[in-house]
């Protein structure tokens, strides 16, 4: 029997538990209803949208035993489209729905209750919000419009977050990302290139500064992934290309799959990478020790429906997916496991 780093991995993964989220889609006839994003926040809770404009939101006990639904019938007039979970308080999160809003929510401990704290209108009516994410260090909300706008606000005060500048790319933004300690932000731009800015406080104010621009591809990069000291990148003619963070040089490519990348995903611990697609199955590979070989670790089978949604846990070995019955399904170790490969 093999005992290959490649062969310790997939058995990893095999050995996760499967666990289907029932939230009564299809007991309540709302089997046409798509899941459309889904995201873990940083302990034990895990929101999804559907298509039917509501929430669910999943709080995990012990053993991967997930429990608790709370379902939430959002005011707006479109479905959830992203959802960005508070970096330093665990039961706040923020939604946007392609229009001009943004949404603050709080839930109660006991995931039985969930009210809106907020509702941001952004200055431009125009704007239709895709994008939410939270600095890491939880002080700066920053949202990104269809116009190509980004919005960033002072998030310290989450009941009223107060509007700070906005920025106007010239390119269509399809995805942005905050580096660990929130000192610079990575947008991916629909003419290959994905500018990098610092965003610092000096006597002066805030300032934003283009700090770098990656280069080098030939079609819209359509998502990004920093983990460790990696960036990466994945484009809309299927090439996902890995960065050096400390070198900005780019150290591998990978184009196995000719189909456009959707997202991409370092695992809590920078060891793998989640990479989704357009109506494809999505791929886990290994990412450290890294590998150019990219070769596949688990492969998790497309929704029927052709919408596709994946996502790694962001504190331990667990990840969530739109199965095939337009269920979420959960994989996860048991909390007493202390069994992990890294490679070799």
């Amino acid at each position: 029997m093999t005992n290959s780093p490649l062969a310790r991995d997939k058995q990893l993964f095999a050995d996760l538990k499967s666990t289907e989220l029932n939230d009564g889609s299809l007991e309540n006839n709302r089997n046409s209803t798509d899941i459309i994003t889904l995201e873990f926040n940083k302990v034990n809770r895990l929101a999804y949208s559907r298509s039917d404009k509501t929430l669910c939101i999943w709080k995990r006990f012990k053993d991967n035993v997930w429990d608790s639904l709370l379902q939430i019938n959002t005011t707006s007039n479109k479905p959830v489209y992203c959802i960005a979970w508070d970096t330093v308080d665990e039961l706040i999160f923020v939604t946007v729905a392609k229009d001009s809003t943004a949404q603050i929510w709080q839930l109660n401990g006991s995931n039985t209750q969930c009210r809106c704290l907020k509702t941001i209108q952004t200055p431009s009516p125009k704007n239709s919000n895709f994008i939410a994410k939270i600095s890491p260090d939880g002080k700066y909300l920053v949202l990104a419009s269809f116009n190509n706008t980004i919005t960033f606000y002072n998030f310290q005060s989450k009941h009223d977050p107060v509007f700070l500048f906005q920025y106007t790319f010239n390119e269509n933004v399809y995805d942005l990302q905050w580096d660990s300690k929130s000192r610079f932000l990575i947008f991916t731009l629909s003419n290959g290139t994905a500018p990098i800015y610092s965003l610092t406080r000096d006597s002066a104010g805030l300032r934003f500064s283009l700090l770098q621009t990656l280069s080098g591809h030939n079609a819209s990069i359509t998502s990004v992934a920093i983990t460790g000291n990696l960036i990466i990148l994945g484009t809309n003619e299927g090439i996902v290309s890995i960065w050096d963070l400390p070198t900005l040089v780019c150290i591998s490519v990978d184009s196995s799959v000719d189909i456009p990348v959707t997202s991409v995903q370092g695992s809590y611990d920078g060891d793998y990478l989640l990479i989704t697609y357009e109506n494809h199955n999505a791929r886990i590979i290994r990412l450290s020790p890294f590998s150019k070989g990219f070769e596949t670790i688990l492969e998790l089978e497309n929704s029927s429906r052709g919408i596709y949604s994946a996502k790694f846990s962001s504190t331990r070995l667990a990840l969530a997916y739109t199965g095939m019955n337009n269920n979420c399904v959960v994989l996860g170790r048991k909390e007493h496991s202390k069994r992990r490969y890294r490679g070799s």
